[in-house]
């Protein structure tokens, strides 16, 4: 009978750490990032449809942009980051656009300003889950 024990407690342990908080905040995880991006890419495609003339992205470079940016966002942290961060998160963003063919086309400064107004979104995004 005592044999029976200590698989009994291996078995709820392990049911307890598979219902636990931590197993669950990291579905709520993906699920804040996956609204962060569904947040993102609406805001981007108003702000592409707002812009006329310069600056104004097709839809595949639009595409290409939200690919990049959606990995970013999956992949980073959650809340808030520190300036630093930010900013290294932005220059990848750009590098990735950069060596993106449907985007290398695109000049510098136009890419800056897309950063620039998505780094807005992104913060107002985040306050939005």
């Amino acid at each position: 009978m005592n044999l029976h024990r200590p698989a009994a407690t291996l078995m709820a342990a392990t049911a307890l750490l598979l219902c636990s908080p931590a197993h669950a905040s990291a579905d709520d995880g993906k699920a804040q990032r996956e609204k962060v991006v569904t947040c993102v890419n609406a805001e981007m495609e108003k702000e592409n449809a707002a812009r006329k003339g310069e600056g104004h992205l097709t839809a595949a470079q639009l595409r290409a942009l939200e690919r990049i940016v959606d990995a970013e966002v999956m992949n980073g942290p959650l809340g808030k980051t520190s300036a630093e961060e930010q900013q290294k998160l932005l220059k990848r963003i750009e590098s990735a656009a950069k060596q993106d063919k449907d985007l290398k086309d695109i000049p510098t400064a136009t890419i800056d300003r897309i950063l620039l107004e998505l780094k807005e979104k992104g913060a107002y995004c985040e306050n939005q889950k």
